[in-house]
Order: structure tokens, then C-alpha cells, then sequence
């Protein structure tokens, strides 16, 4: 009769009496991985029924809120661009009746006040406001012209020129603030020349920005300049006039690189 090894010995009395074999250690913590997707679409400026965001910059210090589309307010302009890159809203300067004068003078423009949802007109700082939402955060500029001088029929205002003073960028959203722009201040706005209003830089100004032309804020005003003072037009004492209303068109131009 063969003798069993002590190994063979040893396993079968293991098998036999229960089984103490020892087990490989487990791993923990134990892990494992699941998918999470999203489609991203391009922004073709902004989704059907969608409100434009109005500025803060009031008197209350918020960050302003939805606007109604179909009655922005008194000198809010919705110019309509269905860019990913586009001008939101801007506004139009009003400078009210002013008397002729044959001294070069100075007028300022009143505030616009958007119609906020709920809410309803409160005055703002004047401004104009950038969106771009490419998603590739390449940059922006802006700048802005008379493209048509101040005309009443046959008169015209010839060397009038509109001053946009205490530029500051605001963000609409609170965690983009360290992404701002570059503003420009003062800028003055002629016949000739189209002047830079804003530029944001390459990873700069992604999102939607309010360019504002001071603040009402009084605790801001020290450091942010006055809104109802940021906004001016000279009219040369020497140019015809006549009496009437005169018109001028400003002309906003966004570029999709920082540099102009």
C-alpha cells in the first residue's frame, strides 16, 4: 500500500473537517463607473420665449432681472442679433429739450428705465450689453460711432459729439465676475472715427456682460461715478441750428477677436 506525503495528508484533513481554507483579501473600497452625457447645442440667441436679463447698477444695488420682450421700456433697444456672440440689449440716449444756444454746450442724457417683470420701470444706468456664448472664449471687442450726426431735415449738427464717462463691466452671473472685460473710459463718440468701448481678452468676458456708464447706487458712486452725470452731448456753438427735433444714429459693432 502507498504512503500518503504529509502535504496530500494535510489538504484531505482540511477538506474533511469543514474546510479552514484561507481566502484571498478583498480590495475596498470598492468602485465602480457609470456614464453621465449632455448634447450642447449652439446658442442661436436664446430660446424661444426666452426674456433678456436687464442691468443692476439701481439704486438697490441688485444685478437688474428679466425684461419683457415685447415692451423693453423707455430707451432700452432689443436689437435682435440671433448670434451666440451678439449685443443683447443697448440703449438709446435720449437728451430731452435743451435750448439753442450760440456757446458750446454741454446736456446729459436722462437714464433709460427697462420694464423689469414684476417689477415694472426702474431707472438704470445707461449701458450696453455683450453675450457670448460660443463656448470657445476667444475674445471680444466693441466699439461704437455716430454713423449719422444729429439731423432736423435739412440741419445738421456737424461736430457734435456724445461722451460716455465712469465705464465699469458688471456680470450677469455672480462666478464670472473674474472674467471681465477691459472698459474704456472716457470714450468720446464722433463722425469720424469708430472708438473702442470694451474688449475682453482671450479667456475674458464669456457670458453676459453690462457695460454700465456709472452707478445709482450712492454707497458706489465715490468709486463708480454717477449715472444721471455719465452720459454727454456737445453741440459746437459756432454750427446753424434750428428749432426741432434732431436725430443721430450710433452705431454698435462686435467683432469676435479681442483686437480690432
Amino acid at each position: 500500500m502507498k504512503k500518503l506525503g504529509i502535504a496530500a495528508i494535510g489538504l484531505i484533513s482540511a477538506s474533511i473537517l469543514g474546510g479552514y481554507s484561507v481566502q484571498a483579501e478583498e480590495d475596498y473600497p470598492a468602485r465602480a463607473t457609470t456614464d453621465a452625457t449632455v448634447v450642447l447645442e449652439a446658442d442661436n440667441g436664446g430660446d424661444e420665449g426666452e426674456k433678456p436679463v436687464g442691468p443692476g447698477g439701481g439704486d438697490g444695488g441688485d444685478n437688474g432681472g428679466e425684461i419683457d420682450p415685447e415692451n423693453p421700456g423707455p430707451g432700452v433697444v432689443d436689437p435682435g442679433q440671433n448670434t451666440s456672440l451678439r449685443l443683447s440689449l443697448l440703449t438709446a440716449f435720449d437728451f430731452g429739450t435743451i435750448k439753442m444756444s450760440g456757446n458750446t454746450q454741454d446736456y446729459t442724457a436722462k437714464l433709460p428705465t427697462p420694464n423689469f417683470e414684476g417689477v415694472g420701470e426702474k431707472a438704470r444706468p445707461n449701458f450696453a450689453q455683450v453675450t457670448d456664448n460660443r463656448g470657445n472664449n476667444a475674445g471680444w471687442a466693441l466699439t461704437a460711432k455716430i454713423s449719422k450726426q444729429f439731423t432736423n431735415n435739412l440741419s445738421v449738427l456737424n461736430g457734435s459729439t456724445i461722451t460716455l464717462e465712469n465705464a465699469w463691466a458688471q456680470a450677469q452671473a455672480a462666478d464670472n465676475a473674474e472674467f471681465k472685460p477691459n472698459v474704456v473710459k472716457p470714450v468720446v463718440l464722433t463722425a469720424d472715427n469708430a472708438s473702442l468701448i470694451a474688449n475682453a481678452d482671450k479667456d475674458k468676458g464669456m457670458g453676459t456682460w453690462n457695460i454700465l456708464y456709472g452707478t445709482l447706487l450712492e454707497s458706489d458712486k465715490t468709486t463708480l461715478g454717477d449715472a444721471a452725470n455719465s452720459v454727454h452731448l456737445t453741440i459746437p456753438g459756432s454750427v446753424k441750428k434750428e428749432a426741432g427735433l434732431y436725430t443721430a444714429e450710433i452705431e454698435w459693432t462686435l467683432y469676435n477677436t479681442p483686437t480690432v
